[in-house]
C-alpha cells in the first residue's frame, strides 16, 4: 500500500491537496512515520512506497516496493518468505512489449491472491508463532 492524500477518499477532491515540499521539515517527519509503521527500519526503502500518491488511489507499485515488504507481510501472515516471494515474482507485470513503461505490479490484485491463499482471514496482528 502507499500513502494516500486525500486518505483514500476518491470523491472529496482527489488531487486538490498539495504534497509537502522538498525543504518542509513536515515531509522528513512523514515519510519517517511510514518507514516505521511499515517496519522497514534497516533497508533501502523505494522512495515511491512511502511518498503520498496525488491521486492516492494509485493500484499499482515498483516490484521493490513489493519485495522489500516480505518480511512484514510474512510476519503478519505467517506465510514463508519464500512462498511470498513466489507470489510476488509472479505478480509482476512486465513492460508492454518488453521495454515501454516500467515493470509494476497490480496491488488489488496481489492482494486478491494473498487473501485467496490465506482463505479470506486476513490477519490484522502479527500470526502467533508455530510450534
Amino acid at each position: 500500500m502507499r500513502p494516500s492524500l486525500i486518505d483514500y477518499e476518491p470523491f472529496t477532491g482527489a488531487g486538490s491537496e498539495v504534497p509537502y515540499g522538498p525543504t518542509n521539515p513536515a515531509l522528513y517527519n512523514e515519510t519517517e512515520q511510514y518507514i516505521q509503521e511499515y517496519g522497514l527500519q534497516n533497508v533501502t526503502v523505494p522512495i515511491n512506497l512511502v511518498s503520498p500518491s496525488e491521486s492516492g488511489l494509485d493500484p499499482d507499485i515498483t516490484p521493490e516496493s513489493a519485495l522489500v515488504q516480505i518480511p512484514r507481510v510474512a510476519h503478519f501472515s505467517n506465510l514463508t518468505q519464500a512462498a511470498l516471494l513466489q507470489i510476488v515474482t509472479t505478480a509482476i507485470v512486465q513492460p508492454l512489449g518488453g521495454f515501454i513503461g516500467p515493470q509494476y505490479i497490480d496491488v488489488i490484485s496481489l492482494d486478491q491472491t494473498l487473501i485467496a491463499l490465506l482463505g479470506g482471514n486476513v490477519p490484522l496482528t502479527p500470526a502467533a508463532p508455530s510450534g
